[in-house]
């Protein structure tokens, strides 16, 4: 794990930095596949502006050659000019005016569901998220940090699902939502928070989460510390990882059985803006998590930065496959301790698609 320390004074001040909305398709509801001709032409100035301008041309059962154009204007300070020209089939939902919003629940296990355009889109469970509606199948994301941890030489985990999660809703219908949710988790005495933003850039859903843990007492025989991403309805039908300029990719095995096959990727690193995406089984969807970055905070105030993480994905047969983040991915025979005092933390984002394949993830990573 490539490691770099820097001091910071004692004093630690948090900056809470709102979200920048990004460029958003305009137009009416619409949930039919369609292909997309997309000319992207990004410019930036010295003069703090960054222009980023895309015509969008698409035919569909309902629409034809219909020119749609889209502007982003964010702050740089110089100057350069890239062209991207790209044609695939995607299944998205569009709408006049995309707007989020919050619809309390009855049900115990889930605290409320999110809606997007007035439709359902997950739910929040805890320290999860359930059901992404939107996506032909049942996930169940983790957005909190599990603890993996050996328990009489066996594997086990902390976290996951807890009645004790408190959410505080910062903002909870606009144009974004945000809030955070944390625990104290008891048996093992930590501390565990994600703060969650939602947001729109050019159509896509982005959430974007700082997760983090702090124990009160030592914890030992750590070998994992991750978040997670997972598929009971029939697993992913391959995962790919963007290691720096290369793709490599995995086909997942399905034999409809529960019985664990491999964990594929654990002997290769991330490193930011670094990516792990799993594709549905029925090829309609993709589900990506990517690295933004990752530190360990010391009760003196330092900083440990990482710049590398640990993509793993879990291959159960189609029972329960997994993409995940690992801030730390111990061996057994060494395991490692969360210390006392000392914060864990890792951001990434949340990225899912109806698109084919795993090529749309760069692209929208450039505008992130």
């Amino acid at each position: 794990m490539s490691v770099k320390v820097r001091v910071l004074a004692l004093a630690v001040i948090t900056l809470l930095i709102g979200v920048s909305i990004g460029a958003v398709f305009v137009g009416p509801l619409i949930t039919h596949s369609r292909t997309v001709h997309l000319t992207s032409y990004k410019t930036k100035t010295f003069y703090s502006t960054l222009s980023v301008t895309g015509y969008l041309t698409e035919t569909s059962a309902t629409t034809v050659f219909t020119t749609k154009t889209l502007t982003e204007i964010k702050y740089s300070t110089y100057t350069s000019t890239k062209t991207e020209i790209g044609t695939t089939t995607i299944y998205k939902t569009y709408c006049r005016t995309p707007m989020f919003s919050t619809i309390s629940s009855d049900d115990p296990y889930k605290d409320f569901y999110v809606t997007y355009c007035g439709e359902i889109i997950f739910s929040k469970a805890r320290t999860q998220i359930w059901d992404y509606t939107f996506i032909p199948g049942d996930e169940m994301n983790y957005v909190h940090l599990l603890i993996g941890y050996l328990k009489n030489g066996i594997w086990d985990f902390a976290e996951g699902f807890e009645d004790k999660v408190k959410t505080l809703l910062i903002n909870s219908e606009g144009r974004y939502l945000e809030w955070i949710s944390y625990l104290h988790e008891d048996e093992h005495d930590f501390e565990s928070k994600a703060h969650v933003r939602i947001y729109v850039v050019n159509g896509y859903i982005i959430i974007k989460v700082e997760s983090s843990i702090t124990p009160h007492e030592d914890f030992d025989n750590v070998v994992d510390l991750y978040v997670e991403f997972g598929r009971k309805s029939g697993g992913f039908k391959s995962t790919a990882i963007k290691v720096g300029e290369e793709i490599l990719t995995q086909e997942m095995v399905y034999t409809g059985e529960e019985r664990y096959v491999s964990h594929y990727f654990e002997d290769k690193k991330l490193g930011r803006n670094g990516w792990i995406a799993g594709e549905t089984l029925d090829g309609g969807a993709t589900l990506a998590l990517v690295f933004k970055s990752a530190e360990i905070i010391t009760p003196e105030g330092y900083i440990i930065e990482i710049d590398e993480i640990t993509p793993s994905t879990l291959d159960s047969a189609g029972h329960y496959d997994t993409i995940e983040l690992h801030l730390i991915e111990a061996e057994w025979s060494r395991p490692e301790t969360l210390k006392t005092g000392y914060t864990y933390r890792l951001t990434y984002y949340i990225l899912i698609s109806g698109e084919n394949g795993f090529l749309w993830i760069d692209n929208l990573i450039s505008f992130l």
